[in-house]
């Protein structure tokens, strides 16, 4: 059954996390982003988005350097409304979502969530003068 699939992979709660994340504050977000708000290393955020898009809750769009993922639209799909509320449900109470949303939104104000396309591009720039 597929909905005990994607029910197995929101139980994960990086997974929840990041999925809360992207619906709440989308309509995407780069992996640098997640970092950024969930405290995680790269690889670990990686690896979840990765399951994410595999089970066709997440797609993708290719902007230079950076990957920005998105709930999932079309045909792959999981249908939306319930599954959508049901993720918003599970988050409204935790803590931990809460937070992450304050974190996101601090962030932001501070201009701080691109920091990483800054700190990639300075660094593509300093490497082409050597």
């Amino acid at each position: 059954m597929e909905v005990v699939t994607h029910l197995k992979a929101i139980a994960e709660p990086t997974r929840l996390r990041i999925l809360n994340l992207i619906l709440a504050r989308g309509p995407e977000m780069c992996v640098c982003d997640l970092v950024s708000v969930l405290k995680l290393p790269q690889s670990t955020i990686s690896r979840h988005l990765m399951t994410l898009r595999h089970l066709g809750l997440l797609s993708t769009r290719r902007d230079g350097l950076w990957i920005n993922y998105s709930l999932a639209r079309g045909q792959r799909a999981v249908p939306t409304g319930s599954f959508l509320a049901l993720i918003g449900a599970c988050c409204s109470s935790e803590t931990i979502c809460k937070d992450d949303l304050k974190r996101y939104d601090k962030l932001i104000k501070e201009n701080a969530i691109v920091r990483c396309q800054k700190t990639t591009i300075r660094r593509q720039t300093s490497g082409s003068r050597r």
